[in-house]
Formats: C-alpha cells, sequence, structure tokens
C-alpha cells in the first residue's frame, strides 16, 4: 500500500512543484501557502511511514538487544547479527544496504527533493527534525555510492565487518572513547553505530573489571603470602617483622604484575575510575612500581642472582650538629667481610658497594691511650658492639643495607644542608665513658651509573616498602557486572586524582616528620635524664 501511496505522490510531484514554484513568483498568497502546506504535510505524512517501513525491516538491527552474551574474543559480529561466518556477515551487510538503497531512490528521495526546494520554507507545521534527517540519510547513501570517504554507511559497515569483527574486548575499550559516544548525532546510520558501540563499550568495560579483579586478587594473595610484613616491606616499628623478604620473591611478583599489564593504570583498568574509593589499591601498587625502580638492575636482568648497589660514603657530614666528633681517630664502614671504606682512604673517595647478604659495619675509633673517655655499650642499641676504643654498629642481616638506613636515619630536617646531595643522612649515639654521648651523622648515597658514557651517576633513593596489599573495596563487587562507566551511573574518575592524592599524602608525611623532628633529635643526655627521672 505504502508503494502505491509513493507511486501516486511521484506522479503528481513535478507538476505540483512547478506549480507551486509560479504561485510563490506570482504571490498569490492563500493559494501558494494553501499548496504548499498541502504537500508538506502529505510529504512528512509520507516519510513518517518510509521511517515505519524501515523500522519493520530493522536493517541493521542485532538479534539480541546487548552483548552480556560475548567473552571479549573476536568474532563479535557473527553472534551479534546471528550469522554463520564472514562471509555470511558480508552478504547480511549487502542485504541491508540494498533494502536502505531501495527505501530512499524508491520512496524517500523524490519526497526530499521536493521539501529542499525554497518554496517550502516556512510552511506550516513543517518537521524540520524528520526532514533534516532524511536529508542526511539520503546524503550519506548517495555518498557511499560515489565512494567518498567518511560516509556515515561506511562507518557503520566497516565497524561492523571490521572492527566489530577483528577485535576483542581490549581493542574495543582502547579504540571506542566514551565522550565520543555521549551525544546524537542527529544522523540515522551513525545513531545506529553509536548504539552498536555504546552496547559493545559497556561489556568490554564489564568484561575487562571481571579481569582487573582477577589479576590484582592474584596481585595482593601472593604479596600478603610471601611479602607482607617481611623486611623491608614493615613500618615504622622494624622490629615487628615476619623475617626477611626473599629477593625471587620480589622477582616472581613482578613477574605476574608483568603478565597482569605492567603499570598501575593497566592492571587497574575499569576499577580506578570507579573513584577514591580504590586509592588503597591503586597507591599499594604505584608504591610496588616505586619498589621495581628501586630494584631495577637486579629485576631486568635475569642472571643476577641477588641485588647490589653501589654506594658513596661521606663521612662527618652536619658537623654543626655533632657533639664529640673531633674526637674520633678513625671512620670507616665494611661492605662485606673484607672490603673496607675508610675515612682516611683517599683513593676510594667514600665509594664501594654492597650485595644482598652481605654485612653492613660502621666503626669508630678513639685513642686507646690515656684518659679520654672511651665508647660503651648500650641495652638500648642492639646493633651497637663495643670493643676497647672502636665502636661499630653490626647489621649480620639480609638487607644489612636497607636496615642500617632504617634504623640510622636522621629525621628530616633535623640536619643541615650537605655539600653534596646525599639523601640518606645517619644518626649515631655512642654513650661515652664520661656519661655523655658522642653524636655524629654519616650520608651514604646509593648510586647507580650514568646512561651516558660520561655523565654523573644517578642517586636513587628508598621507595616507600609497602606493608601490606589491601583488598578491592566493597564498592567494586556491587558494580562488578554493571557497565556503571558506560551508562553514566559513576562518573569515571581519572588516574592523576591519585597521582595527585599520593604527592599530597607523601608532602603532608614529610611536613608531620619535619615537624616531630625537634622532638626525634634531643639531646641523647637529656632524653637519658628523662627517662631515669633526673633533674
Amino acid at each position: 500500500m505504502l508503494r502505491a501511496q509513493i507511486n501516486d505522490f511521484k506522479a503528481v510531484v513535478d507538476p505540483l512543484g512547478k506549480l507551486l514554484e509560479i504561485l510563490k513568483q506570482d504571490d498569490v498568497s492563500k493559494a501558494y501557502i494553501d499548496l504548499r502546506d498541502l504537500l508538506c504535510n502529505q510529504s512528512q505524512w509520507l516519510l513518517t511511514h518510509i521511517d515505519t517501513y524501515i523500522k519493520q525491516h530493522k536493517l541493521y538491527k542485532m538479534k539480541q538487544e546487548d552483548f552480556d552474551w560475548w567473552d571479549g574474543k573476536p568474532g563479535a559480529s557473527i553472534g551479534a547479527f546471528a550469522v554463520r561466518d564472514g562471509n555470511d556477515l558480508k552478504h547480511y551487510v549487502t542485504v541491508q544496504r540494498e533494502l536502505l538503497t531501495s527505501a530512499i531512490n524508491d520512496f524517500a528521495k523524490p519526497i526530499i527533493d521536493l521539501l529542499k526546494t525554497p518554496a517550502f520554507d516556512g510552511a506550516e507545521d513543517r518537521d524540520e527534525a524528520l526532514i533534516e534527517r532524511w536529508i542526511r540519510l539520503t546524503e550519506q547513501v548517495e555518498a557511499y555510492n560515489k565512494k567518498q570517504p567518511s560516509n556515515s554507511l561506511a562507518q557503520l559497515e566497516n565497524f561492523i565487518l571490521t572492527a566489530l569483527n577483528v577485535g576483542n574486548y581490549k581493542d574495543s575499550l582502547k579504540h571506542l572513547k566514551l565522550n565520543d559516544l555521549s551525544e546524537i548525532s542527529g544522523d540515522y546510520l551513525l545513531e545506529i553505530l553509536r548504539e552498536i558501540k555504546m552496547k559493545v563499550l559497556s561489556r568490554a568495560e564489564v568484561l575487562q573489571r571481571h579481569q582487573a579483579i582477577q589479576n590484582y586478587d592474584k596481585l595482593v594473595l601472593f604479596f600478603n603470602k610471601n611479602l607482607k610484613g617481611k623486611f623491608p616491606f614493615v613500618g615504622a616499628k622494624l622490629e615487628k617483622n615476619n623475617g626477611e623478604a626473599n629477593p625471587e620473591d620480589i622477582r616472581e611478583f613482578f613477574d605476574i604484575f608483568k603478565e597482569c599489564g605492567d603499570s598501575t593504570k593497566v592492571v587497574l583498568d575499569q576499577l580506578y575510575q570507579i573513584g577514591p574509593d580504590m586509592k588503597e589499591a591503586v597507591q599499594f601498587l604505584l608504591s610496588m612500581e616505586d619498589v621495581r625502580q628501586f630494584l631495577n638492575a637486579y629485576l631486568k636482568d635475569p642472571s643476577a642472582e641477588k641485588p647490589n648497589f653501589n654506594i658513596k660514603v661521606n663521612f662527618r657530614v652536619a658537623q654543626d650538629k655533632e657533639n664529640g666528633g673531633i674526637n674520633i681517630l678513625d671512620w670507616y664502614i665494611k661492605t662485606d667481610e673484607i672490603t673496607t671504606i675508610d675515612k682516611q682512604d683517599k683513593k676510594l673517595e667514600g665509594k664501594g658497594s654492597w650485595t644482598f647478604g652481605a654485612p653492613v659495619t660502621i666503626g669508630f675509633k678513639w685513642v686507646e691511650t690515656g684518659n679520654s673517655p672511651k665508647p660503651q655499650s648500650d641495652s638500648g642499641q642492639s646493633s651497637l658492639k663495643v670493643e676497647s676504643a672502636t665502636a661499630e654498629f653490626v647489621y649480620d642481616s639480609q638487607w644489612a643495607l636497607l636496615w642500617l638506613i632504617r634504623d640510622h636515619l636522621a629525621p628530616k630536617g633535623s640536619f643541615s644542608k650537605v655539600s653534596e646531595p646525599n639523601p640518606y643522612v645517619l644518626k649515631f649515639n655512642v654513650p661515652m665513658s664520661d656519661q655523655t654521648f658522642t653524636t655524629v651523622y654519616n650520608s651514604i648515597s646509593i648510586i647507580v651509573s650514568s646512561s651516558k658514557p660520561k655523565g654523573p651517576p644517578k642517586i636513587i633513593t628508598l621507595p616507600t616498602f609497602p606493608t601490606s596489599a589491601p583488598d578491592l573495596p566493597e564498592k567494586i563487587k556491587e558494580i562488578k557486572d554493571k557497565p556503571v562507566l558506560t551508562d553514566g551511573t559513576i562518573e569515571s574518575t581519572a588516574f592523576g586524582f591519585f597521582l595527585s592524592e599520593t604527592k599530597k599524602d607523601t608532602k603532608e608525611e614529610n611536613q608531620k616528620n619535619e615537624d616531630t623532628s625537634g622532638e626525634q633529635e634531643n639531646n641523647p643526655e637529656e632524653k637519658k635524664k628523662e627517662e631515669t627521672g633526673e633533674q
């Protein structure tokens, strides 16, 4: 019936159109307006029925309303349009295009050509949205037939035949951007494409979230089983540890981390976007990335059996803060059982190396003869060993160098600026036989060679070793299977938010340390009086 009505309309459209132009030119107002409005209403009525015709044929319509069935592997178009294979898919797309082209050429085009003429400007009840939609659809199909680039019909078909059929869900997340899909275009074909992409993106979001949860849980399980509470993965109270971390366990953690995505942003994709609830999990992995950078030389070399660090020692720094340092005859550090870096040895320039498992000793010697004060033992310092006029701080654990730094690190802001950028100024308190304390400072830099042949060495700093791996927040379990980012239920949080939060937390922690450094820097003699109740 629609075809017959359109054929009848086409038979009279040319003469009526010419008559309309004549009436407009002759300024026959009432006759022109009446005929114009009549033809406009009739044309729009027919376009509305052509709309219905197309909807009944369900052009490019998927067999299911969503992609909940999709496992994320290539070939999504085959299932979405219920075809057998790639050739069947091409045939399906061709049939859809032919039906659309026929509807335009046989039905819509004569009507559109009429309504585009200036004679219909200002017609009563003119439906601009309807007319513009059909004008754009007609133009896009014509552009396709003329092989003009970037037409919406070609975009739709290319997505169905290529992107959706060849790529997996990760490709969809990479190439489909929510911001590009948020607005309705007004183009009939682009709107079909937008709806398909939104459904694909919704499923890809859920699939990636499932994968991220699985990967993160795997990392948490390994860390908490093998590294949690083991030095150096301990808090401020070093004595509360569960032993020491095995470097091979650290290597294995990062092997898993690499398999899961190799960066915090990738591992937690579709999780971190949920917002501030993810802060602890994100910061845990960011801290582990810092650990990886610190141990980079060891981790990047599969043949390396143990971590090894080059160091540079500066003796007797921050002399304005010391007490009794002038009385020390010799200063030295032993980085293993046979290597000694001595303050008097100008050849070494304070440089050496330390390997995991080797003991570290910091030593001070006073004059052995005469009545000058001599070092004494201190029950409060288990690492302090005293023999005659020599006091040594001995660390014989596997991570001896890190124990030394953590145990003797002077509070930030409590010492004067040293001439070289040594990040670790270490404070040593030695009780003396005359009831005083000798307080001195050495500094240690951990260095790596420059990537440039003649470049200066690079100083690396100790990372903040996380003490445990936090579980994902309850909110993640609640939205696990829901495309909350794609459907707009939750506004996506940028990864930069967590980087800013980490910097802010670090700044606040440093400020806290500086604020309390005065209390921690009490003179040892005064501190002893406080503990014993002396006036």
